[in-house]
């Protein structure tokens, strides 16, 4: 959920802008892969994981081998999922619904 600065939430019709992940999407854009695992991308989220109490570094990044799984595909009601497997990425991960 997003909010405003002032805590309050968005009203339908108001814009959410979020100027910094526009520029790192059209890093990743330009750059490919090194836009994301290499660069200013990756110094930015290492760094707010850190603070955040986690653990990764730019090593870890440039390390990372992305795996292509199957999804778990079921039936719930009268829907068709199909979910990540695990591992997940938490910074992207690719689910279709």
């Amino acid at each position: 959920m997003f909010f405003k600065p002032d805590g309050s939430a968005y009203q339908p019709g108001e814009r959410l802008k979020q100027p910094e992940l526009a520029r790192s999407l059209k890093r990743i854009a330009v750059q490919g892969t090194d836009g994301f695992y290499k660069g200013e991308t990756a110094q930015k989220l290492v760094k707010a994981v850190n603070e955040a109490g986690g653990s990764m570094s730019l090593q870890d990044l440039a390390n990372y081998q992305a795996i292509a799984r199957e999804p778990v595909k079921g039936d719930y009601r009268a829907m068709r999922l199909s979910l990540c497997r695990r591992p997940l990425l938490v910074v992207f991960t690719s689910c279709k619904f």
